[in-house]
């Protein structure tokens, strides 16, 4: 995904599902440019960088199993 310096990008949707449980806990995280490890509140990330941003998803079950996916967001 490409976008503008200073823009707002609005975080894709998801789905996640379990055999064990019905509700399982989902943490949306991002690493900015330079480095900076940050939880996501909300859907809405303004981009004040140039570079690459990764947008990862973390699903956490109630026996603490967890699955991670993510991409990429390039700021020009």
């Amino acid at each position: 995904v490409e976008a503008k310096l200073g823009s707002t990008h609005t975080v894709k949707g998801y789905e996640v599902s379990d055999d064990n449980d019905e509700n399982p806990k989902v943490t949306i995280r991002y690493l900015t440019p330079s480095n900076e490890y940050k939880t996501l509140e909300g859907r809405k990330l303004k981009l004040t960088e140039r570079g690459d941003y990764k947008i990862i998803y973390y699903a956490e079950d109630m026996y603490g199993n967890i699955t991670t996916t993510y991409y990429t967001v390039r700021v020009k």
